[in-house]
């Protein structure tokens, strides 16, 4: 009787320990849980820290794109720039030396402001001298009769290319009361004067003054 009660305590108690055993076994396979979720946090945590970096450096090197863009657009514009100032300059200078008179037969094609043009001539055809003969009209008073004749080789100067020339003598003539056609005006203009009457230094109704070999018929005198 005895024996089989130790048996039966023997039998409680190995039971015991088996059950023991399984909640150990058991309460250790509980923390494995936490340490695989901080391996997971810890793992996404850096997977976005890589993520916010590479958009960080891809955002740094865009900048660096768009500055180095812009860098090379200021360039080439100022390039751009460059060329169309130097083009504008070529075709100024262009337009300067093909702004010469028309020439026909060794007579120059002006229009005159004032009167009829009779002859414009290179006497020498060496393109340095023009001679220009004109026929003028009284005006309403004598001041005004001479200086129509210093708007007609102001204008030719100035729009109609006798700025190339280097010397220009001109005259007039005019319908005397008679009947008769005499001279009424010369002068001659030499290059220093032509090209400040061209620029715009001399005044067109005072070019009289800088003009040499002055030469007024008495009648307008």
């Amino acid at each position: 009787m005895i024996s089989t009660i130790l048996v039966a305590l023997l039998a409680l108690s190995a039971c015991a320990g088996c059950g023991s055993g399984t909640s150990i076994s058991s309460s250790s396979d509980v923390p494995s849980n936490p340490s695989l979720s901080e391996s997971s946090v810890v793992s996404e945590v850096s997977v976005e820290s890589s993520k916010a970096e590479s958009s960080e450096e891809s955002s740094k090197a865009e900048s660096e794109i768009k500055s180095s863009t812009e860098s090379l657009t200021k360039v080439e514009s100022s390039d751009e720039s460059s060329d169309t100032e130097s083009n504008y300059e070529e075709n100024s200078t262009l337009n300067q030396q093909s702004k010469l008179p028309t020439k026909i037969n060794n007579n120059y094609l002006f229009n005159l402001k004032h009167g009829k043009l009779m002859s414009a001539i290179d006497p020498n055809n060496d393109g340095k001298t023009l001679v220009i003969k004109a026929k003028i009209k009284p005006s309403y008073s004598n001041k005004t009769t001479i200086s129509q004749n210093y708007f007609n080789v102001a204008d030719i100067i100035k729009n109609q290319g006798a700025n190339s020339f280097e010397t220009i003598d001109y005259w007039a003539v005019a319908d005397m009361t008679d009947g008769s056609e005499e001279k009424v005006v010369s002068f001659t203009l030499d290059s220093y004067t032509i090209q400040n009457i061209y620029d715009g230094n001399i005044v067109d109704n005072l070019i009289g003054e800088y003009a040499t070999d002055l030469w007024v018929h008495q009648s307008l005198r």
